[in-house]
């Protein structure tokens, strides 16, 4: 068996994973009461893992807890090493020290990408629900401002002033929005110049 073959094994296994932790996620989260044989296999299957991250101090914000987040990104992360792995021994035939550090930092900068684009998600779906004075659920809601918490709070820092929660989470999602277009150019052309090194 080549390694590119064994490779893309080991690829479509994680995505199969992610895909599995991701629905166990869900379900734990909106259908808490959720019962049978298909739901005790997922929860033997994904158990184990999840349960890695939980006594992880930090990761509990009140209600919400963060732990099967980094278990996700953990899991992404490793399946877009792999799979650049994977591209440049297909497109370049070698892998060289340079080619290493692009996938490591491209792949690093992707788990922080869609960690912070599941922030920006939750940053709009409150601001929506605020602007235009929508009557939700007021747990989700507060899970919701539990889950931005943190974030805000560091935003917070760099305004000269305090201001409201409506206005605070537009700027959130102006500075997320700002950071991903800075980062992923950063990336691309630190990964560009990383592949041209000749070690």
């Amino acid at each position: 068996m080549s390694y590119i073959l064994l490779l893309n094994v080991i690829s479509s296994f994680l995505f199969v994973y992610i895909l599995l932790v991701t629905i166990r996620i869900i379900f734990t989260w909106f259908k808490p009461e959720v019962d049978g044989k298909p739901w005790h296999y997922l929860c033997l299957i994904t158990g184990r893992y999840l349960a890695m991250f939980r006594g992880i101090k930090g990761l509990r914000k009140g209600v919400f807890d963060f732990s099967p987040v980094l278990a996700i990104s953990i899991l992404f992360f490793v399946q877009q090493v792999i799979d650049r792995v994977i591209f440049y021994l297909r497109t370049m035939g070698k892998f060289s020290l340079g080619i290493g550090l692009s996938v490591l930092f491209s792949s690093l900068w992707n788990s922080i990408f869609w960690i912070s684009i599941f922030f920006g998600i939750l940053c709009i779906i409150r601001f929506y629900n605020i602007f235009f004075h929508r009557t939700p659920d007021a747990d989700i809601m507060g899970t919701i401002d539990l889950a931005l918490q943190p974030m805000v709070a560091f935003v917070m820092k760099f305004l000269p002033r305090k201001c409201e929660y409506p206005k605070l989470l537009f700027v959130s999602i102006l500075f997320l929005a700002t950071i991903l277009l800075l980062g992923s150019l950063f990336v691309y052309y630190l990964g560009r110049l990383l592949v041209s090194l000749p070690i």
